[in-house]
């Protein structure tokens, strides 16, 4: 792919080992995908399919969302920004980096998650993992999908209050 190349759903889209991609949707939702990552769109509705490897989705609030499906389980986005990773052995991984997100297996085991939390469900698995509470503000520091590209993520304000509150409640 070339800089503002235009692709079609559902065409697949695969980054190389030290590769990153953005793509921004006319209502300025992103999707920023991490190297070695093999996703497509689907054809209709706001849906990515994820393969394996790892994508941060920002969807403004009020735009319609979107849903991130990989093998073991989805997570749903509405005025969210969050990171999926997805394994080629059917892993799962979601980190809520600001807003909440709606997780769901086949199965129909559910799970909400809010800023700085972790929710992960095992290979094969048929529940989720405990939610584990992550150093949010270092994760971010050390994120290529946060802090990588040239234009700021719009939600980067709302991630650094995330940062904010989750210090304060520690504290």
């Amino acid at each position: 792919a070339k800089l503002n190349e235009l692709f079609n759903t559902p065409d697949l889209i695969q980054t190389g080992p030290r590769s990153l991609a953005e793509l921004r949707a006319p209502d300025n939702t992103i999707t920023r995908v991490g190297s070695n990552t093999i996703f497509s769109y689907a054809r209709s509705g706001r849906t990515v399919n994820l393969q394996t490897g790892s994508l941060l989705f920002h969807s403004p609030r009020g735009k319609g969302g979107g849903v991130i499906k990989t093998k073991a389980a989805s997570a749903s986005v509405l005025g969210t920004t969050l990171i999926v990773s997805a394994t080629t052995d059917g892993g799962f991984k979601c980190v809520v980096l600001e807003g909440k997100a709606a997780l769901q297996m086949p199965n129909g085991n559910y799970r909400v998650a809010r800023p700085g939390q972790v929710v992960f469900v095992q290979s094969g698995g048929d529940s989720f993992g405990p939610t584990v509470d992550i150093n949010l503000e270092k994760l971010v520091e050390g994120s290529n999908l946060v802090e990588s590209f040239e234009k700021e993520l719009p939600s980067l304000p709302k991630i650094k209050k995330a940062v904010t509150t989750q210090k304060e409640q520690i504290t």
